[in-house]
């Protein structure tokens, strides 16, 4: 029996191939992804328990961003309502025509809360999903209402609205009947049941557990290769559409080529630094960099220019907080950082320089 994730509905958007035959299923590693659920975990704990994560840990900051989303902004009175936290994954079947076998959709909703209908048999339910990427353009309505129809079919609510709250407190909401969701899923079902067996290789890749046995995305990363293998091609770049055309099948191969370099490097290390076919090896070669021990030059450094050396020293910001972390009593962590973070900021210490531009590709907004 197939168990598809709320989180894999956009990916189903726009490529059905996950749900396809038997095939290696890999989850690819994500820090990003890791960070996240440890954040949904602590904001799920403190409801419960009102127990904060210890001030020190990485997610810390990101914890205060949405405790403040919960309880300081327009969310607030929402939150004061009467929460439910799953404790656990629900799931709920939904059945493809003319497939006898079910398939299960299985999700986590981070935070609901009941709507107070007075006198009235009409219940509403408020879903809110916390986003702690920096991906502000990533579409969720598809997994929203993944997870606003397992509210329906596990406590019977007759009406979800949803809302995505992110990191930079900008937030996207939905509102949607019992009918209007079931709706959605019985088109949902006849999509897969009419299926082609077509794969539709694009950025939802990125994170489908079929990409590592996907023949679409192989063709794609094959064709991405070879396009840069002729050595006598030239390109027209004052065409836009080759520009594009171009970038996506450079990134594509981009990708490939760090992959497999990333998975020989890997196998170097487990081999102990060193591989051999017999004529040739390959070794793990350590690299050294000058620094400069900060404790013991800075007073040469000052000495030497007295009068510009603001001017060659460079204080990461994340290597300011774990000293100031280090320093600071018990439970006082991240108030240290916020309090000197402020008198930086008064003083004109801490300002916002523009780092290195990256090219995206994007769908044209239609105007309105």
């Amino acid at each position: 029996m197939k168990v598809i994730r709320c989180s894999s509905l956009p990916i189903l958007a726009h490529c059905l191939g996950l749900l396809g035959e038997d095939y290696i299923s890999v989850n690819p590693e994500s820090k990003a992804a890791d960070a996240g659920t440890a954040v949904h975990a602590a904001i799920a704990h403190w409801i419960k328990t009102g127990e904060e994560p210890d001030d020190g840990s990485e997610i810390y900051s990101t914890f205060l961003l949405f405790k403040r989303a919960l309880t300081e902004t327009e969310y607030a009175p929402r939150f004061e309502l009467k929460t439910g936290v799953v404790e656990h994954r629900i799931e709920a079947a939904f059945y493809i025509p003319e497939q006898a076998e079910p398939i299960i959709l299985s999700g986590h909703p981070d935070l609901f809360g009941i709507v107070n209908q007075p006198e009235s048999t009409y219940s509403v339910v408020d879903l809110i999903d916390y986003k702690s990427g920096w991906n502000f353009e990533k579409d969720y309505i598809d997994a929203m209402r993944g997870y606003a129809w397992l509210l329906t079919k596990h406590f019977y609510f007759d009406e979800v609205h949803a809302t995505i709250i992110r990191r930079d407190f900008t937030a996207q909401s939905w509102k949607w009947t019992r009918e209007e969701l079931d709706k959605w899923m019985d088109n949902l079902a006849l999509k897969i049941a009419e299926w082609d067996g077509q794969f539709i290789p694009g950025d939802h890749c990125e994170y489908c557990p079929r990409r590592f046995d996907c023949t679409g995305l192989q063709a794609k990363d094959r064709a991405a290769i070879q396009t840069f293998a002729p050595a006598d091609t030239t390109y027209d770049l004052t065409d836009p559409a080759t520009c594009l055309n171009l970038w996506e099948m450079s990134r594509a191969a981009k990708k490939v080529i760090e992959a497999v370099e990333g998975a020989i490097r890997n196998q170097v290390i487990a081999a102990g630094g060193r591989i051999t076919d017999g004529e040739r090896e390959m070794i793990l070669v350590p690299s050294m960099n000058r620094v400069i021990d900060p404790e013991r030059a800075w007073a040469i450094i000052e000495e030497e220019l007295p009068e510009t050396m603001p001017s060659v020293v460079k204080i990461p910001i994340t290597a300011l907080e774990t000293a100031l972390k280090a320093v600071a009593g018990r439970g006082q962590k991240q108030m240290n950082v916020t309090r000197v973070l402020k008198r930086l900021a008064v003083a004109g210490g801490l300002k916002l320089e523009p780092g290195a531009s990256r090219l995206t590709i994007r769908k044209v907004k239609a105007d309105g």
